[in-house]
């Protein structure tokens, strides 16, 4: 995404009983150098475990310095990709922060048609859709 200007980005973050405190720091701190980098023109922050927990708004000049982490449920990606759809978000990219400790069945049906990248903080697999990229801790 370097060197190419953003629109509206959305940021999911896996707020399940499996995120740690630290991992949670770590997505912000990732959260801060993606938007300092890209500069998109408006971020939808979603959190969600396996259900959608919370969806704020912000522009590109916020700085994250904490995270309210509303959840600690298990994990579905499903939440935020129906949350996107379903209120009309008009994003240009997702990049989802998460442990990676998901089933199958818990990512979207229907792959969305904007790009996706998942930010694992642990676990390295598959994904159906997007791509992955493991964060280092």
């Amino acid at each position: 995404m370097d060197g190419h200007k953003v629109g509206a980005l959305g940021i999911g973050v896996d707020t399940s009983g499996s995120v740690s405190k630290e991992e949670l720091q770590l997505f912000i701190n990732e959260i801060n150098n993606i938007i300092n980098d890209i500069k998109p023109s408006k971020v939808y922050l979603m959190s969600a475990d396996n259900r959608m927990a919370q969806m704020v708004e912000y522009d590109s000049d916020h700085y994250f310095e904490d995270f309210d982490a509303v959840g600690g449920g298990g994990t579905s990606f499903r939440p935020v990709f129906e949350y996107v759809e379903e209120e009309g978000l008009e994003i240009d990219q997702l990049i989802y922060f998460s442990d990676m400790y998901v089933g199958d069945n818990d990512f979207p049906s229907k792959h969305p048609d904007y790009p996706v990248i998942f930010c694992s903080s642990r676990n390295e697999r598959l994904v159906p859709f997007g791509d992955l990229i493991k964060i280092k801790v």
